[in-house]
């Protein structure tokens, strides 16, 4: 059973949005500027509730509260939240890759700020104060956040290249991909940043080989067929896209 850590609750006055101190040190765990710069919230994008999306200490935050039970996703640290609502104060407990532990929110009177602070289940503690998305601000740097984790994942996964689209498979250092364009097929070894291996496909057969960018977010490469003819063949990591 979810011990939720109840956290002394913090004073509202003089808390600020545009400079947050501190950090999640013992968790490893950094906190995201808030975007303060930017024209006064709208009234249709912050009504007043919690239930919405949320720009905050730790990124982009989206709640959602049915019958009193909150849950919440913030894809820059791979966390939700699961908690209640009582009136504006929220108590949850949250599960990220920074480790477990328990957070209290409190919403402004105009609905369109809240002031929070959370507590690890090791001890290390923190504010979480956030703002309401009234520019929809919030989506794009979710796609940009997880279009950066994409690329940062090694080989695997799809890549926009010069022959179209190419998705590897990685297990181990064994690697296979296939690339419909061409109604192809690659098979073979990935060592670090380096894949080399075969292809098959409608023009032939031959041999490929991609070296990834220390980025993680572009491939070089070339192939060579049996035949005689080779050339580059370089790519780009590719998000899959929202629906």
């Amino acid at each position: 059973m979810k011990k939720t850590v109840r956290i002394v609750a913090i004073c509202l006055a003089g808390v600020g949005l545009a400079s947050v101190a501190g950090s999640r040190t013992s968790s490893a765990r950094a906190e995201t500027p808030i975007y303060a710069v930017r024209p006064a919230p709208s009234a249709t994008r912050c009504n007043g509730s919690f239930a919405g999306d949320w720009l905050t200490t730790y990124g982009p935050v989206s709640i959602r509260v049915e019958s009193g039970k909150v849950s919440a996703t913030y894809v820059n640290y791979n966390g939700r939240l699961s908690g209640s609502l009582d009136g504006k104060v929220i108590e949850a407990d949250y599960q990220d890759r920074s480790g477990k532990g328990g957070v209290r929110l409190v919403l402004s009177r105009d609905g369109r700020r809240f002031f929070g602070s959370w507590v690890s289940s090791t001890g290390a503690s923190g504010i979480w104060n956030g703002q309401c998305d009234a520019n929809g601000q919030a989506a794009a740097i979710r796609e940009a956040t997880e279009r950066a984790a994409i690329c940062a994942g090694g080989l695997a996964g799809t890549w926009k290249t010069d022959y179209g689209p190419v998705t590897f498979a990685v297990t181990g250092t064994r690697a296979t991909a296939t690339y419909p364009t061409w109604a192809g097929r690659l098979e073979g070894k990935v060592v670090g940043r380096v894949f080399e291996g075969t292809y098959s496909d409608s023009s032939g057969k031959g041999r490929v080989r991609f070296e990834i960018a220390r980025d993680g977010r572009s491939l070089r490469g070339s192939w060579a067929s049996t035949q005689g003819g080779g050339g580059a063949w370089n790519g780009s990591c590719e998000a899959p896209s929202r629906t």
